[in-house]
This record gives structure tokens, C-alpha cells and sequence, in this order.
């Protein structure tokens, strides 16, 4: 089953979890709290983490034409990096969180989608 969700959906359903390895990444938000965390195959512990976490926790980041996107499971086109969560996807289910576009706009990078948004 395909499904879409919001970010603010996957947080609250999913929980994804810190990353308390010795260089882990962690996201901050603007009240200055971690609040989750990526992991990455290239980091020996970030990748025995993954290795033992079952597929149904795993999500991945993945960039398409400037877009990035957020998958539920394991996948290897355009990954960028994983995230780890609480709470489990269905089995079968393959859900899609519109993460917007990459392009960084303080170092004057603009897409075909921001140029169209900007029009």
C-alpha cells in the first residue's frame, strides 16, 4: 500500500530517535533541542546500528532532481542517509514524505521548482 504523509506525521507517529553513537548527527530544533538523528553506512557504528535494527524501523533520505524525499525502509538509489524510529511501519507498506526542495538559497542555489515558486 502507497501512502503520503506529512513530516510533522512521521515525528509524531514514528519517533525517530537520536543517534547516540560517539560522531552521531543530530538534528536541533529552534528551541535548540536535539530532537533526531541520521545515520550513515559509512560510520562503523551508525552501520552496526542499522545492521541490527529491523528493516520495518529504517527510513532513508533520498534526493531526486533537487527534491528530496523520505522513504519508509532500506534503499540504495539517491540515498543520502537512514533514520531510525520508534515505532515500526506496517510490512507492505510503502509510504513518501515530500521533503521539499535541497536547494540551498544563502548560497544562491535555485532549481526549476524554485524558480517557478519565486514567479
Amino acid at each position: 500500500m502507497n501512502k503520503e504523509i506529512t513530516y510533522k506525521e512521521w515525528v509524531d507517529t514514528y519517533k525517530p530517535i537520536l543517534n547516540k553513537n560517539k560522531y552521531g548527527q543530530n538534528y536541533v530544533s529552534v528551541q535548540g533541542e536535539e530532537s533526531y538523528g541520521a545515520f550513515d553506512v559509512y560510520d562503523d557504528d551508525d552501520k552496526e546500528m542499522l545492521q541490527n535494527t529491523e528493516y520495518q524501523y529504517i527510513w532513508t533520505l533520498t534526493n531526486e532532481d533537487n527534491h528530496d524525499y523520505l522513504l519508509s525502509g532500506v534503499h540504495y538509489v539517491n540515498r543520502m542517509e537512514y533514520y531510525i524510529c520508534e515505532v515500526p511501519f506496517a510490512e507492505g507498506e510503502d509510504i513518501t514524505i515530500d521533503m521539499g526542495c535541497c536547494c540551498d538559497s544563502d548560497e544562491g542555489e535555485s532549481c526549476e521548482d524554485c524558480t517557478e515558486e519565486e514567479e
